[in-house]
């Protein structure tokens, strides 16, 4: 996968500079599941940006879609300590179900 861009399956180029709020929404409304590879959504339930609603709606897509993905709203927010809490399970499993 090229820098800059997001996985073919979702089928959206980033355009830097374009990413507005209902850009993922709208990859995820179109997303091939054979294709898209397993996804891990999360953020802490109380993320100052708002996150957290956006990837419910997020959550709901996908499902509705049938892509496989993980979704977690822990608590926390979305500073450094959250991320660094989350990496290592995130990385995990894309681990397992990134391999070829």
């Amino acid at each position: 996968m090229a820098h800059g861009r997001l996985h073919p399956g979702l089928r959206r180029p980033h355009r830097p500079g374009a990413v507005g709020r209902e850009r993922p929404l709208a990859g995820a409304r179109k997303a091939d599941p054979k294709v898209v590879p397993a996804l891990f959504v999360d953020c802490g339930a109380e993320d100052r940006y708002g996150l957290a609603s956006g990837h419910r709606v997020l959550h709901r897509i996908l499902d509705e879609r049938g892509v496989a993905h993980a979704f977690e709203l822990p608590p926390g927010d979305h500073g450094y300590e959250f991320v660094r809490s989350r990496l290592e399970k995130s990385l995990r499993f894309l681990g397992e179900r990134l391999r070829p």
